[in-house]
């Protein structure tokens, strides 16, 4: 059927288009209308759990650690010593440097007097570090210290006597990480000048039951 006839507009063709048009796209809406399109569900994402450590494994890896460390020994102020200490201190005094009849001792300050466990065996050795002693009666005074340094000792407990196991002249002593025949190696620094100043290494010797020297080295401070 010609759109145009004889110059003329054939409008019956024209609404034949319309309807089919009309019918057909209110059947695709109607069809689309009525189609379920289902939902498209996402899964839920759990969140990871944390572990839960017991107070048993906590424990277990704390002395596991402590027990393959190396921890510097803790130093604790005595204040006092004990009485057969101190006899024992006085017969060193007297042995080493020659005085006869000494019975006080005096240290440089309140606390001076420490103790250090230095092989780890729950028994602590003291730090002793006189500056003079004195006669029974205070007659006659020694002293035993320098303008910087003094004498140090170590004294260890064995079978109930004390015994001197590290003497040494200096300015301070430090207990090292570092481990010889299960002591703590020691480090003792001595002042021999304004600027210099000495540091020397010692270790435990078995065979001696006591600490020997080892090895020195020197450094220098300036002062500003």
């Amino acid at each position: 059927m010609p759109f145009i006839t004889r110059q003329k507009t054939n409008w019956r063709f024209i609404g034949i288009v319309l309807v089919l048009a009309v019918i057909v796209g209110g059947g695709i809406w109607f069809w689309m209308k009525t189609q379920e399109i289902p939902l498209v569900e996402v899964p839920e994402i759990e969140e990871p759990e944390e572990p839960v450590i017991s107070k048993e494994e906590i424990t277990e890896e704390v002395e596991t650690t402590e027990e393959v460390s190396d921890i510097i020994p803790e130093i604790k102020f005595e204040y006092t010593i004990p009485e057969e200490l101190e006899k024992a201190l006085l017969l060193a005094i007297e042995n080493r440097y020659g005085y006869s009849g000494i019975k006080f001792i005096s240290f440089p300050r309140e606390g001076a007097v420490t103790s250090v466990d230095l092989n780890n065996d729950g028994e602590r050795e003291f730090i002793l570090d006189p500056i003079e002693v004195y006669t029974k009666d205070g007659s006659e005074r020694y002293f035993l210290a320098g303008p910087a340094n003094f004498p140090i000792y170590i004294y260890q407990k064995r079978d109930g006597v004390w015994n001197e196991i590290f003497y040494g002249y200096g300015m301070n002593v430090s207990f090292l990480e570092d481990t010889t025949n299960g002591y703590h190696d020691i480090e003792l620094d001595a002042k021999m000048g304004f600027h210099q100043y000495v540091i020397k290494l010692y270790q435990w010797q078995e065979t001696e039951s006591k600490y020997k020297f080892i090895e020195s080295r020197e450094e220098r401070v300036d002062w500003e």
